[in-house]
């Protein structure tokens, strides 16, 4: 009876060994990435209200200040809140 021959897996090529002038090189050539949306940074010291939208009828937490739905862009109203 024949053996069976062992396979061994092939290893990936090694990366060749970048200078640090290179490096230094490829990293400034890079322009610095900007978030695609900003977001508005939401601190424990304001103070949020969940309110129904009348038009949707969704009910989500929003600051004093804001003042229209996130979902359908209508009116809120300060008597909607819960």
């Amino acid at each position: 009876m024949a053996k069976k021959k062992k396979t061994t897996t092939t290893r990936p090529a090694r990366k060749r060994a970048e200078s640090k002038k290179a490096a230094a090189k490829r990293t400034e050539s890079r322009k610095p990435s900007k978030p695609k949306t900003e977001k508005k940074i939401v601190t424990r010291d304001t103070v949020r209200e969940n309110i129904r939208c009348r038009s949707c009828l969704i009910v989500d937490g929003y600051a004093r200040k804001e003042e229209t739905c996130r979902h359908c862009g209508a009116k809120l109203f300060k008597g909607d809140v819960l």
